[in-house]
């Protein structure tokens, strides 16, 4: 899949690493990112509970620096809505 991928000109990385583990894929396109767990002989909603099914708050956090002022100059933050229960 990463090479189909990638041969059509996708932004596609493998094996991202995370502070808890790794991330199989991350498809990364103008509007939309997704995140692809592969699984093997387990269900597939095994890969769904790792990240949107989880009871874990997910939170996005942008943070931009000015090397000229050397300091942050502005930071985003923004709370994705959980899963339902």
């Amino acid at each position: 899949m990463y090479v189909v991928l990638r041969s059509i000109g996708v932004n596609v990385n493998g094996e991202v690493k995370t502070h808890d583990g790794r991330i199989d894929m991350v498809v990364d396109l103008p509007t939309d990112i997704y995140i692809v767990e592969f699984k093997l002989d387990r269900p597939a909603a095994e890969a769904m509970e790792q990240y949107a099914l989880s009871k874990k708050r997910i939170t996005l956090i942008g943070i931009s620096f000015s090397s000229a002022k050397r300091t942050i100059v502005e930071e985003l933050v923004e709370e994705l809505p959980q899963a339902a229960e």
